[in-house]
Order: structure tokens, then C-alpha cells, then sequence
């Protein structure tokens, strides 16, 4: 059966590393150390975090916040504005259309009357 670990340093930061091995049991059916000769843990990773540590089996998160500052400014996103927006655009941009041209139609035919 397979094991997933996560590879920490000595800090118990995550070493953006996981590995499956395999477990092995003895004759008695008790099982043995994973085979890893770095330390690791069985606690599964969530997302999350900018610089994942594990602090008493948990999780946690070990980014400064001037580490967490400027992995948000490198990871910005555009974010594309809603379909009401964008709707609400094309509406006025025709209304201004439309008012233009009836402007222009109005002064060539002689202006109102």
C-alpha cells in the first residue's frame, strides 16, 4: 500500500516536494518506518497557504507578512469585469450613438421645427 508524505526541512517548513512510498509491514503485520531518510509527515497538505509550515501537526502559515505582500503583487490577476458591466457599456456607448446620429440627421434637415 502506498503512503503519501510531505517533505519538511528541520524548521517544518513544506519543501514543495511530496512523494508516494510504499509501507511495509513485518511478519506480524506491524508496520515499519517509511523508508525516508529526510524529514517528512503523513499530514496532508491543504491549500492555502504561501509558505506552508507545520507547527504541531498542523499546518499553518509561515509566510511573513512581507512575504505574503509580495507573493500577492506577483500573483495579481485582471479581473474581468462582471456581465452587467459590460452590458451597461454597450448600452451607453449605443445610446450615444443613437443621440449622435439623430443630431446629425436633425441639423440636415433643417435643424428642429
Amino acid at each position: 500500500m502506498m503512503q503519501q508524505i510531505w517533505i519538511i526541512d528541520a524548521n517544518g517548513f513544506y519543501e514543495d516536494e511530496s512523494r508516494l512510498v510504499e509501507r511495509q509491514f513485518d511478519n506480524h503485520g506491524n508496520e515499519l518506518p517509511l523508508p525516508v531518510n529526510v524529514p517528512y509527515t503523513t499530514v496532508p497538505l491543504t491549500v492555502g497557504y504561501v509558505k506552508p509550515k507545520l507547527v504541531d501537526g498542523s499546518w499553518e502559515e509561515g509566510a511573513t507578512p512581507e512575504e505574503i505582500q509580495t507573493w500577492k503583487e506577483a500573483n495579481k490577476t485582471n479581473i474581468a469585469p462582471d456581465k452587467t458591466e459590460v452590458r451597461l457599456t454597450q448600452i451607453e456607448e449605443a445610446i450615444g450613438m443613437l443621440a449622435t446620429q439623430t443630431a446629425k440627421n436633425t441639423l440636415l434637415n433643417g435643424g428642429m421645427k
